[in-house]
């Protein structure tokens, strides 16, 4: 991993009308535009909307495998979502590396900060974040070898 490297991840995610309405429900999201399909008949063209916590968690699973077995997100900001995700579309992610240096206190891991940005079948930007990863270095050690992963 070097700093300026982009990363294509693949591969893409879309999201169906049911997936979107189960996670809206599972959340608690009360507004309609989520799940009622009468109002996204009315207002919407009939397509439902992709709650964001869904968009950023099916994002975040795509750019996992890209780095290796990840030990843990360290943080989120600047998170931006200039653009709905509407149930059936589908979308792809691009990561750039802004930072990595090793661990200060873990000899087989490293810190890589990335700025993610997601993009809709017609390539338009609906999503984008900076994130900090704590990662097993390169032919590290780790628990997942011991335990047969």
């Amino acid at each position: 991993i070097r700093i300026g490297e982009t990363f294509i991840h693949a591969p893409s995610r879309s999201f169906f009308a049911e997936d979107s309405v189960r996670h809206a429900w599972h959340a608690l999201e009360i507004a309609p535009p989520y799940h009622d399909l009468q109002f996204a008949e009315r207002y919407q063209g009939g397509r439902l909307r992709v709650p964001e916590t869904l968009v950023i968690s099916a994002v975040t699973a795509l750019t996992t495998r890209t780095f290796g077995r990840v030990v843990a997100n360290l943080g989120w900001t600047d998170v931006d979502l200039p653009l709905a995700v509407n149930a059936g579309d589908t979308v792809y992610a691009a990561s750039t590396i802004l930072d990595a240096r090793p661990s200060k206190s873990r000899p087989n891991e490293g810190v890589i900060a990335v700025e993610t940005r997601a993009f809709n079948q017609h390539d338009q930007k609906v999503l984008s974040y900076k994130r900090n990863l704590l990662v097993y270095k390169r032919g590290a050690e780790t628990p997942h070898a011991r335990a047969g992963y």
